[in-house]
Parts: C-alpha cells; sequence; structure tokens
C-alpha cells in the first residue's frame, strides 16, 4: 500500500500537477531540497519555479520502483525513468516523510543519468 502511494505521488509530479503551484506547496517539504540529474544542487524555492514556469515538459515514464521503510514516517523510494521516447535514462531517489497531518512529503529528491549498456 505504502509503495502505491508514493509511486501515484511520484507521478503526479511527472504530470500536469508539476504547473500547480498550491499542489507543489503542499507536497514538497518545507525543507526539500533536490539534486538535478545535471548535478546541481536546487532549493525548494527554485524548485518550485523550475516546475511551475517549464515552458515544454517532456512526459516521462518510471519503472522498476523499489521501497525501503526507513521508519513508519520515513521511505525512500528508488525508480529508473525515461522521457516517453525512451531517451534520458535516469536512476531517481526520493526521500519521503510523513508530516504532522499525517500526508506525505517529498523531503529529497535526486536524478542521476543511468549508465549506457
Amino acid at each position: 500500500m505504502l509503495l502505491e502511494t508514493l509511486i501515484a505521488l511520484e507521478r503526479s509530479l511527472h504530470a500536469e500537477k508539476r504547473k500547480d503551484a498550491g499542489w507543489l506547496d503542499a507536497i514538497l517539504h518545507a525543507d526539500f531540497h533536490e539534486i538535478t540529474r545535471s548535478g546541481t544542487a536546487v532549493s525548494r524555492a527554485e524548485t518550485l519555479s523550475a516546475l511551475i514556469n517549464d515552458p515544454v515538459h517532456q512526459p516521462i515514464a518510471g519503472t522498476d520502483y523499489q521501497l525501503v521503510t526507513v521508519a513508519p514516517s520515513h521511505a525512500l523510494l528508488h525508480y529508473r525513468s525515461d522521457n516517453q521516447d525512451g531517451t534520458r535514462s535516469t536512476l531517481r531517489t526520493s526521500y519521503w516523510v510523513m508530516n504532522d497531518a499525517s500526508r506525505w512529503q517529498l523531503f529529497f529528491h535526486q536524478g542521476t543519468p543511468a549508465a549506457e549498456c
């Protein structure tokens, strides 16, 4: 059940919700930070701006989801993503925490280019 919940939240970040400022404000933890696929460390504010202002979003598909429950209210989600045309394979890790209102929030995310086989 937790795996399905976190997969749904991740997928929503890859779809139309990524431009919904109110939803992003709720889903991204106040201390959220990210290391992008290109290796740049960015803050919550930078991530919000980038998502909301992205003029052309290339839809991605996630696969190979793996969940590691760190504690009852902390979880790591590992997965692979690709653009829908099969390019830009990326290994991703998201660290989710449950807030005081029992809602999952994204605390940290990192994308790393997948090695070419």
